[in-house]
C-alpha cells in the first residue's frame, strides 16, 4: 500500500470506529449529537455513516500523523541559512536560521499539549 492509500484506510477505519455500535446506552437523540451514525452496511461492512462534521473531524485526527514541528523549523532554518548568496542577504538569511534554531529548541523543551497558532499552522 502507498502512503495515501494506507492513510486512506486508516481515516475510513477511524470513522467506522466512531460511529456507534447501538451500546452506547443513550436515547438516540443524544447519542446523534455525540456520535457518528451507523446508517447502511455492506456486506457486513459499515458503508454508509451520517453525522456533523466536527465528529469526522475529530474521527479523521485521530489517525492523521503529527508533524515534527522542531524538525520543520530545522529544515527551514538550514534552507534559509544557504538560500542566499550576497553577503548581506546571507547574513540576514542567517539571522533568521538562528530564530528558526531557537524556535526548534523551546518547541521540544515543551511537554506535549496543543500547538500555538504559529505552530498550528505548520
Amino acid at each position: 500500500m502507498t502512503d495515501t492509500t494506507d492513510l486512506r484506510q486508516r481515516i475510513a477505519d477511524a470513522i467506522r470506529d466512531a460511529a456507534c455500535k447501538g451500546d452506547c446506552g443513550q436515547p438516540e437523540e443524544e447519542c446523534a449529537r455525540q456520535r457518528i451514525q451507523p446508517f447502511a452496511w455492506h456486506h457486513g461492512r459499515l458503508a454508509v455513516v451520517e453525522g456533523a462534521p466536527e465528529q469526522f473531524a475529530d474521527a479523521v485526527l485521530a489517525v492523521l500523523p503529527t508533524a515534527d514541528r522542531a524538525a520543520v523549523y530545522r529544515e527551514a532554518a538550514d534552507e534559509l541559512a544557504t538560500a542566499f548568496g550576497d553577503p548581506m542577504a546571507k547574513h540576514i538569511g542567517i539571522l533568521g536560521a538562528s530564530y528558526l534554531r531557537r524556535r526548534a529548541r523551546e518547541i521540544e523543551a515543551q511537554p506535549a499539549g496543543p500547538a500555538t497558532d504559529d505552530e498550528a499552522r505548520l
